[in-house]
């Protein structure tokens, strides 16, 4: 597919879809990069329900690297807009 337009539609589209089936971004986007598939088999071999510990040990380095660039980016844009994590964990600006 070389059209970028289209590219980023189905992209977003298809993320969207993961969220809305495993309900946490770490998740969708270790499943987004690595498969559903392989996902799933990790989540069944050492999900302890710590996202952070989980992403940590992510087996394939490259998905582990990108899930967190990912979400260091998708933070910092939080930030830059104002929305912020509470103390308590909500986000604020919403």
């Amino acid at each position: 597919m070389k059209d970028p337009q289209k590219n980023i539609l189905l992209g977003s589209y298809y993320l969207s879809q993961l969220i809305s089936e495993f309900k946490e971004l770490p998740l969708a986007l270790a499943a987004y990069n690595a498969g559903k598939y392989r996902l799933k088999q990790w989540v069944s071999l050492f999900n302890s329900g710590d996202l952070v510990e989980f992403t940590e040990n992510i087996p394939y380095r490259e998905t582990r690297k990108y899930v967190q660039k990912v979400l260091k980016s998708y933070w910092q844009y939080r930030a830059i807009n104002g929305l912020l994590v509470n103390h308590d964990g909500r986000m604020s600006g919403e």
